[in-house]
């Protein structure tokens, strides 16, 4: 069992509902609807915790809909170290289609008015903190410092430092990160600063191969398999973050955990909740990751 801890400042109330197919612009009605908490730092706390892991999460909660996210972390035995603020931890609604297998992600905005909760967060972590790994979780809410995540960093020590979010990088930052988890999408969006990084990257690109870069042997493109019973892919990413690290804590070389990592990644879009998976599912597309030298 490792120490884990994920900053993932933005939690979410999930709601997902399954309709035999979407109509943009006309009234849909869902078969079936199920709510959970979510985003991407919960989604990887989830995994991790399920994995063994001793998971702590670092997350800002607002009103009733954070008091729901707060009795997860409980169920999944995750520890919270949250910051309360005003209004309600955003809500976000995952339409599924089964006639298309496509899924529609709606987002609500979320935002802090409070400028005593980036050193109220920061002072949930004790300096000098002793972690066997730090994961860096998505986006940080409107309000709050864009470099706290470059700041928890400055508080905490770790063998293994994870980084998915496309914000917040700073030169101090690079040194401590091992790896650099991010969508293709997210991937541009650090081009600036891609030619100088020196930490192992993972590009996902949904089903479309993964490419690994500064990896060593590592390195090449992953061919992914097709899904024929695709579900939902949200959270796929997150999973993929939280098993990476779950491989590297475990002692695997960089490419067993890459494999394994993406293929724990699509048997989480074989179910309709995110970040949720079949193991068996997960061991049976890990023999169908296929690596193309680069």
């Amino acid at each position: 069992m490792a120490k884990i801890l994920v900053a993932g400042l933005n939690p979410a109330w999930q709601r997902v509902l399954s309709l035999p197919s979407f109509l943009p612009g006309k009234v849909n009605r869902a078969q079936q609807s199920q709510s959970l908490a979510s985003g991407k730092g919960l989604n990887a706390a989830k995994v991790l915790a399920r994995l063994g892991h001793d998971v702590s999460i670092l997350q800002i909660l607002a009103g009733e809909t954070g008091r729901h996210c707060l009795e997860a972390c409980g169920a999944w035995k995750v520890r919270s170290l949250h910051v309360r603020t005003k209004g309600q931890t955003r809500e976000c609604i995952t339409v599924l289609s089964e006639e298309d297998r496509s899924a529609t992600e709606i987002i609500e905005p979320f935002f802090v008015d409070d400028p005593e909760l980036t050193s109220q967060l920061l002072a949930r972590i004790p300096m000098d903190s002793k972690y066997d790994a730090i994961l860096i979780c998505g986006s940080v809410p409107r309000g709050i410092g864009e470099f706290i995540y470059a700041n928890i960093l400055k508080r905490t020590r770790a063998k293994h430092v994870l980084w998915d979010s496309a914000m917040g990088l700073t030169p101090e930052a690079l040194e401590r990160i091992s790896w650099i988890k991010v969508n293709a999408e997210e991937y541009a969006h650090l081009s600036t600063i891609a030619g100088t990084l020196s930490s192992s990257v993972l590009i996902t690109e949904g089903g479309k191969a993964a490419r690994v870069l500064n990896a060593g042997g590592a390195n090449g493109t992953y061919g992914l398999p097709p899904l024929p019973r695709l579900r939902n892919p949200i959270g796929a990413g997150d999973t993929v973050t939280a098993v990476l690290a779950d491989g590297l804590l475990g002692g695997l070389d960089k490419e067993a955990a890459v494999r394994r990592a993406l293929a724990f990644g699509m048997a989480s879009c074989l179910t309709p909740l995110p970040a949720e998976y079949d193991p068996s599912d997960a061991a049976s597309l890990e023999l169908q990751v296929q690596k193309e030298p680069e």
